[in-house]
């Protein structure tokens, strides 16, 4: 039962930097928080150059940079969310990735979705209703009309897709490459990209400099935590089945919900943990 203790291990870490990162983005914006990070997460990755084989054909780079891209985008959407919406909507609003990821491999690599699948699919979004439930709006299409009228609901909608397409490329580029070099590839291209950015609309390296003067300490537990779950996470999997790893690391989406219900004092917890719990049911009906 190694693998379990992982598992959870992965789960609380997640759950310790989803919190953390709430509590920095108050303070700083989000582009300057995410380049940071980007930047700090290479850092901390930077140990995989001892593991990694760096003989990757031109075609699988080519495909990770732009799936890199794909990244970016979803991240800095993320952190937008993040920065704007309460943490107990935005950590069970993520639980929509299985969904939408079992729906685009259907149409885009013919895979087979089943009735327990689609079991799953229909769990989800389910949730997502109940989160946009108003009790004093009756309409039966209001948390429908409410999800898409948010412009950071919008954002996690987008990100939650954006990653998804992510999944798929990770599917083919992990054909040809170690996960040591793609994790530290995929780092070092997603800290380019974000100072690319950083450089074109914002302050640049002045922008960046702030990010790190006004919440360096809780960036660089952030990333410390990002890649203690990641690594914990990957160790799990080594050790048994993806299916059984994968439900129990996105119990970080309910820790994060009930912890960060509590700790930012949002209204409406029970009743998002409640939408988290089902949504949770429904991934794991699609990943099993």
């Amino acid at each position: 039962m190694v693998w379990y203790i992982f598992a959870l291990g992965s789960a609380i870490f997640s759950t310790l930097a989803a919190l953390t990162e709430k509590k920095t983005l108050i303070k700083v914006h989000a582009m300057e928080f995410s380049c940071a990070l980007a930047i700090l997460n290479f850092l901390f990755t930077l140990p995989l150059i001892f593991l990694a084989d760096f003989n990757i054909p031109l075609f699988v780079l080519a495909v990770m940079y732009g799936s890199s891209i794909i990244a970016t985008i979803a991240f800095l959407f993320i952190a937008k969310a993040v920065r704007h919406m309460d943490i107990s909507v935005v950590s069970p609003l993520l639980n929509l990735n299985p969904a939408i990821l079992a729906t685009l491999a259907y149409f885009i690599l013919g895979e087979r979705i089943s009735h327990t699948q689609i079991a799953g699919i229909l769990l989800i979004m389910t949730g997502a209703y109940v989160i946009e439930i108003n009790w004093q709006k009756h309409g039966i299409f209001e948390p429908v009309k409410a999800m898409f009228s948010s412009r950071h609901t919008r954002y996690i909608l987008l990100s939650c897709t954006l990653y998804a397409i992510c999944s798929i490329c990770d599917k083919f580029v992990l054909n040809y490459v170690t996960p040591y070099t793609y994790i530290l590839v995929m780092h070092l291209f997603i800290a380019i990209n974000f100072i690319v950015l950083i450089n074109l609309f914002y302050g640049g390296f002045k922008d960046i400099s702030i990010g790190f003067r006004h919440a360096g300490k809780s960036i660089f537990l952030i990333a410390l935590f990002t890649i203690t779950y990641r690594l914990l996470q990957a160790w799990a999997v080594s050790l048994t089945l993806v299916s059984l790893v994968i439900p129990i690391k996105r119990l970080s989406t309910l820790f994060s919900t009930l912890a960060g219900g509590k700790i930012f004092h949002e209204k409406g917890t029970k009743k998002r943990v409640i939408a988290c719990i089902i949504m949770l049911v429904g991934a794991y009906l699609i990943i099993a």
